[in-house]
């Protein structure tokens, strides 16, 4: 699962009893769009940039707010409604992955994921997920080395 090493390691801490956690605020979530594969790039992130590109909200939990991700279930959560960008007035270059943010601008994303296809948005098209395209699980196992000592 590709969180970004700061997030990573606090939750580990965290599922191993350390007190010393320190999450991102996660009150808001922001969802960008990469240009590179940040998997295949060590959590590198290429996000778009000029034209009409910009993050865009999927959660502020607030209860007024229409969230666009349901509830967790079976170790996994997904978009329930249309994630849409704003429509693109020249061409974008082809995006390869995705992140999720705190904040609209700057900084790099706690979680990033590659996309299992390329995304190419003309002008005068809209980059969108379709509900479920966007889905976050954590795997059902890890695996353990055990050791015996004499």
């Amino acid at each position: 699962m590709p969180f970004n090493t700061t997030t990573a390691n606090a939750l580990l801490n965290w599922t191993l009893g350390n007190s010393t956690v320190n999450l991102p605020q996660n009150d808001k979530v922001y969802i960008g769009l990469s240009t590179n594969d940040p998997e295949a790039d060590g959590g590198t992130f290429t996000e778009l940039t000029g034209d009409t590109y910009e993050r865009v909200l999927i959660n502020n939990g607030e209860s007024a707010y229409p969230d666009v991700i349901g509830s967790a279930s079976n170790r996994s959560i997904e978009n329930i409604k249309q994630i849409n960008w704003t429509k693109a007035t020249t061409n974008w270059p082809a995006v390869k992955g995705f992140g999720l943010f705190t904040a609209k601008t700057g900084g790099q994303p706690y979680f990033y994921g590659k996309l299992e296809e390329v995304l190419n948005v003309v002008s005068g098209s809209v980059a969108l997920f379709d509900p479920g395209a966007l889905k976050i699980s954590f795997p059902t196992s890890d695996a353990a080395v055990a050791a015996v000592s004499e």
